[in-house]
C-alpha cells in the first residue's frame, strides 16, 4: 500500500544552484592554508563621533604622529600609570 506524497519529488534547480560549486571529499575550501591572521600584527576598529575624531587628529597632527600612534602611547602611559610594562616606544 503506498501513502499519498510518498513519491519522490522532482528536485527543482533554482537559479543560484549554478554557481554554487558541489561538495566533494577534495573540495579545495578544506585543503586551503588560512593566510590571515598569521602575522604579527593585528587590526582595531574605534567608532567615535565627528567632534571626537576631529580632537584625535589634530592631537595626532599636532605631535607629528598618526593616530594610530597616538592611540599605542596613550594605552602605553596609561599601562605605566599603572605600574604595567609599556607597550609602545616611538
Amino acid at each position: 500500500m503506498e501513502l499519498p506524497g510518498a513519491q519522490t519529488l522532482k528536485k527543482k534547480s533554482g537559479a543560484l544552484e549554478k554557481f554554487i560549486e558541489p561538495e566533494t571529499e577534495t573540495n579545495e575550501s578544506q585543503t586551503a592554508v588560512r593566510k590571515r591572521g598569521q602575522h604579527g600584527k593585528r587590526g582595531i576598529t574605534i567608532r567615535m563621533n565627528q567632534t571626537q575624531w576631529r580632537r584625535a587628529k589634530e592631537a595626532a597632527m599636532a605631535e607629528d604622529i598618526s593616530m594610530a600612534e597616538l592611540f599605542m602611547l596613550a594605552l602605553s602611559e596609561r599601562l605605566k600609570a599603572q605600574r604595567l610594562p609599556g607597550m609602545f616606544e616611538p
